[in-house]
């Protein structure tokens, strides 16, 4: 079985985190380190739906994709061709009905009285209001390839790693995932998590945003490097003995 086959799409992704956010606003505060981690997996998510939907924004204009994930996350079908047809013939049925028996108290001598249905169609189709801001970080991902290509594994460091409290993400070897352009797509992202999941899922990570992002993009990393060479982030001049933390 491929690899990608085994990879939810972006619309399921999403679901499944708005679906988390609205479980936690429910049950109330989550504990540690269950939130960690929940929060954590739940960036991943945002990321790996992400990643995906821009990709297929060189295949498709944004306006499509906004269509196609709008009637996923509402219907749950990007390729719809039915239920939002049915719901405006069940619209237009009730209306009929309405105005038929409108005008039937009319002629019997009763005040015209006007009530206003709901449109079925509109208020399933309607897309959650998050979508725009999702489609943005989309986009910014889109005309930064590089560094979203490894973003993944700067979340992954970042919310398993750094803000665990372990420095294993401070080795040289990862300077070149943690960029300021890394950081500011991850806070971008963090956002989005918390536009779609609620504060409460997203507030976990939030020490993001004081976490030291100062690795250089062009740097090839060199995993064989000896182990006496200071990490990027000690100080200027330091060196680091075998055995040292």
């Amino acid at each position: 079985m491929r690899g990608d086959a085994l990879l939810a799409d972006s619309a399921n992704l999403i679901a499944a985190v708005q679906a988390l956010g609205s479980a936690v606003e429910k049950q109330g505060i989550l504990p540690e380190p269950v939130a960690g981690v929940l929060a954590g997996h739940s960036l991943m998510a945002i990321l790996l739906a992400g990643i995906q939907d821009a990709g297929r924004l060189d295949a498709v204009p944004p306006s499509a994709l906004r269509r196609r994930l709008g009637s996923a996350l509402t219907v749950g079908d990007a390729d719809d061709t039915y239920v939002l047809p049915m719901l405006e013939k069940a619209d237009a049925f009730f209306r009929f009905v309405q105005d038929r028996t409108h005008k039937a108290y009319v002629d019997a001598g009763a005040d015209p009285i006007r009530v206003e249905v709901p449109s079925l169609r509109d208020a399933i189709a309607s897309p959650p209001l998050y979508l725009d801001y999702y489609l943005n970080f989309v986009e910014r991902l889109r005309e930064n390839p590089q560094v979203a290509s490894g973003l993944l594994q700067t979340a992954e460091l970042t919310c398993f790693d750094a803000l665990l409290g372990d420095d294993a993400w401070k080795a040289d070897s990862f300077s070149h995932l943690f960029t300021t352009e890394h950081k500011g797509l991850l806070l971008v992202a963090l956002k989005c998590l918390e536009v779609i999941a609620g504060n409460q899922v997203a507030s976990p990570l939030h020490d993001i945003h004081d976490l030291p992002f100062r690795g250089s993009a062009g740097k090839v990393p060199d995993r064989r490097e000896p182990s006496d060479q200071p990490t990027l982030f000690d100080p200027p001049g330091t060196t680091k003995r075998l055995g040292d933390a």
